[in-house]
């Protein structure tokens, strides 16, 4: 087998130019090859392959994995493709949280400006609807850490935190899961259960696989 590996480093650079430098060194590196399957892994691979494949891998058939929140019409302008589709349980998160902690009101969503962020945050705004009266959700979006680790210094008992996505803040420091949940740990103070908040992050994963030939 004759594996190709392509790491785009998309969380880090957003730019639509860089994402326009990638189609051009791809376009170069590889217009003299032919290949017998493609794998593009997460949403900004999916993104990237969805509106270049024609121009730089005509007719080559894709597998895609790691997508959040497909749906079909995602894919209905291509042929050859299918994959598998990641999905969060957020509604099952919060559920869980409030049958531990029944005083809860707050819910602060820490995300970020990323493709992926986005769609978080509009199934977050969906699944909200049916806590209307009983939670109230504020997200945490456009902040460096230090002023997110103060912010989440201050919070109620009757907070919680819910963690989706976090890599890079607002000055462009990037943060890999891990660090992002370090960082924020111990300032929210949950090492002490629901002294200050307690955090939670939806990362139970179903799958379902989508062809479309």
């Amino acid at each position: 087998m004759n594996l190709h590996v392509e790491y785009m480093d998309s969380k880090r650079f957003t730019e639509e130019e860089y994402v326009m430098t990638l189609h051009s060194l791809y376009a170069r590196k590889y217009r003299d090859t032919r290949f017998d399957v493609i794998i593009c892994s997460d949403d900004n691979a999916f993104k990237f392959i969805h509106d270049h494949r024609d121009t730089l891998f005509p007719g080559t058939p894709v597998i895609f994995c790691g997508v959040n929140y497909f749906s079909p019409d995602m894919i209905q302008d291509m042929t050859g493709i299918t994959g598998v589709v990641e999905t969060f349980d957020i509604k099952g998160t919060l559920d869980a949280a409030l049958m531990l902690l029944p005083d809860t009101k707050e819910v602060y969503v820490i995300n970020d400006a990323s493709l992926t962020g986005e769609a978080n945050k509009m199934v977050i705004n969906q699944v909200a609807a049916g806590y209307a009266g009983r939670l109230n959700f504020t997200f945490l979006e456009d902040y460096t850490m230090e002023e997110l680790q103060a912010e989440v210094s201050t919070l109620s008992e009757e907070s919680i935190i819910l963690l989706m996505t976090f890599n890079q803040d607002r000055t462009g420091r990037d943060y890999s899961c891990l660090e992002c949940l370090n960082c924020i740990y111990p300032n929210a103070n949950c090492a002490h259960i629901c002294h200050l908040g307690a955090l939670y992050r939806p990362w139970h994963s179903r799958w379902h696989a989508h062809q479309r030939a």
